[in-house]
This record gives C-alpha cells, sequence and structure tokens, in this order.
C-alpha cells in the first residue's frame, strides 16, 4: 500500500490526459535523504524529507520504521514464519526523524534466534549481514495541520550492514543554471530548510526564456561499488549510477531526470510573472541521495 502512495505521490500535473512528473502542482515529496544509507548495527541514522504544498498550508509529518526481524530477512529473500512487516513510529512532527541505533541493534541481535527456528546455518545471516547487509523502510506521511489529513506518503529505504566501509550518499553537487552556479548546502550552511546555495545574485529570468540546468564535477569521482547476492547465493558486484532529477512548480523542463553522459535539462519559463520553485536532486542508484530547492522570479514584461 505505501508504494502506491508513493507512486501516486509522483503525479504532478496532467497534459492531455498524462502525467508530467517533473512539474509540481500538486502536494509532493521530492527526496527523502538519510545521512548514512547505509550504517553499522547500533549507529542512529538522521532522515530528512523535501516535500512541498503548493496550497502552501502548514505542514506535520508522522514518520515511522519498517524495522522487524522478519522484514531485514525478506529483504534478503528469506521467508520465515515471521511478519514481513513491524512498523514502528518516530518521536518527530517535522521534516527531520532520527532511526535509532539501539533498534537495529536489538534486531541483529536476535539472529541467532532466526536462525534456530528456521533451521538454517546462523553464519549465512552474519556473512548477509557483513557483506549486502539488510534493508528496511522508514515512511512518512505529510499531513495538513489544520484538518490533520494526509496530503501525501512516501518511504525510504536504508539499509545495516557490517561492511567497511558502507557506501555513502553523493557528495555536494554543483549546478550551472543559466550562468549562474547552484550547489547542494555545504556543511555549515546558513541557509533554511532545503535551501540550495546560489553563487551570486537571485536569479531572474524573461518570460518563456530558457536556461539549462547542467550538473557539474565528474560521477565517476563519487560513484561507488557494492557487493550484491543473486538468487543462487553467489555473490556479485554492483555499480552505482548518478542519477540526475529536476522538478518545477511552473514553466516546463525538458526531462525529469538525467544520466550520464547526457546530464543537463532545460527549463522554460512560464509566460507569467512571479516566483518559480525549482528543485534539484541526485541519487546514486543505492540508497544515496541529495536534493535541495531554490526559486527564481520571472520578469514582468
Amino acid at each position: 500500500m505505501r508504494r502506491l502512495a508513493f507512486v501516486a505521490s509522483l503525479l504532478a500535473g496532467c497534459t492531455g490526459g498524462l502525467p508530467v512528473p517533473q512539474l509540481v502542482v500538486t502536494p509532493r515529496v521530492l527526496a527523502i535523504t538519510a545521512d548514512r544509507p547505509e550504517s553499522a548495527p547500533g549507529t542512529d541514522v538522521n532522515l530528512h524529507v523535501v516535500a512541498y504544498d503548493p496550497m502552501e498550508r502548514p505542514l506535520t509529518y508522522a514518520w515511522r520504521a519498517c524495522l522487524s526481524l522478519g522484514e531485514l530477512l525478506r529483504s534478503a529473500r528469506i521467508r520465515t514464519g515471521l511478519p514481513d512487516e513491524a512498523c514502528f513510529p518516530l518521536p518527530s512532527s517535522t521534516a527531520d526523524a532520527l532511526v535509532p541505533g539501539l533498534a537495529s541493534q536489538m534486531i541483529v541481535e536476535q539472529l541467532d534466534t532466526a536462525a534456530e527456528a528456521g533451521g538454517f546455518d546462523p553464519s549465512f545471516l552474519y556473512t548477509l549481514l557483513d557483506t549486502v547487509g539488510f534493508a528496511f523502510d522508514v515512511e512518512v506521511d505529510v499531513i495538513d495541520a489544520s484538518s490533520g489529513a494526509v496530503l501525501v506518503s512516501a518511504f525510504k529505504r536504508i539499509a545495516i550492514t557490517r561492511r567497511t566501509p558502507p557506501t555513502t550518499n553523493p557528495p555536494v553537487i554543483e549546478y550551472l543554471v543559466g550562468e549562474t552556479f547552484v550547489s547542494m548546502p555545504t556543511e555549515g550552511w546558513t541557509g533554511t530548510g532545503d535551501d540550495c546555495v546560489i553563487w551570486g545574485d537571485p536569479i531572474v529570468v524573461e518570460p518563456e526564456e530558457e536556461l539549462v540546468l547542467a550538473p557539474q564535477g565528474d560521477p565517476a569521482e563519487w560513484i561507488e561499488t557494492f557487493p550484491l547476492i543473486g538468487y543462487d547465493g553467489t555473490f556479485t558486484e554492483g555499480r552505482e549510477n548518478a542519477y540526475y532529477s529536476f522538478y518545477t512548480t511552473a514553466g516546463a523542463l525538458s526531462h525529469e531526470t538525467r544520466r550520464p553522459p547526457d546530464r543537463d535539462a532545460t527549463f522554460t519559463a512560464p509566460e507569467e510573472p512571479g516566483p518559480v520553485r525549482l528543485w534539484l536532486v541526485v541519487r546514486d542508484g543505492h540508497l544515496g541521495a541529495r536534493a535541495c530547492t531554490f526559486t527564481l522570479t520571472v520578469a514582468a514584461p
């Protein structure tokens, strides 16, 4: 059910009856990030949701972690008599939440019990923990604080592993927006919320002007590899990729998501003057993500 809700959240607007996912005209979750997309058992993980409501209603959030022994084993394609999913609420009503490391540590300490109940060698479970890891979901409902109605729901998958080092998020990515450099927030950035860093004057464009949104840097420098286990139980190596996504509240974008070697997207400003919000999201295809948003102004004719 949560995955259906997430898919529904991506259907932003329609042109001729077809969804235009890069146009944000309904409540949306643009990204969920985790400071440690993979981490050792017992490690706290901080999450942040990048959500937007075009009606600008006051928002609150309900978080839950679907972290249980059955869920972890299911992620490794191991079926037991345990419930696949057991979610517990996280004590946060803001865009930020924390999954306590104690929870993952307690679950891992039950692996021996699970192996005994399932009648299989526990060493296999520890091999998985030391290599591919175990994945679980963290879910969030974005709620209208005035009415209590859930506007949109989404989930983020993260993993626990004892592999050293685990994979990480993409680094801070810089973009050339027209002739202005815009980057993901850096450490020590004093902006608010999900703001991108604009290195220069506020961006002002003419009605229907086109701007190229061009990610900078070589993704080959930060793409990571990670172990995978096949259906036959053998281990192989996976490799991340760079996925650059773009969203806007008005105007048009040539693409929603791009990947190397074609990374750029073109934004066409709307005819109507006023502020326009854009989002820049980068994902690595293996749990890692970064995101930020900025506003440009369409000048009056």
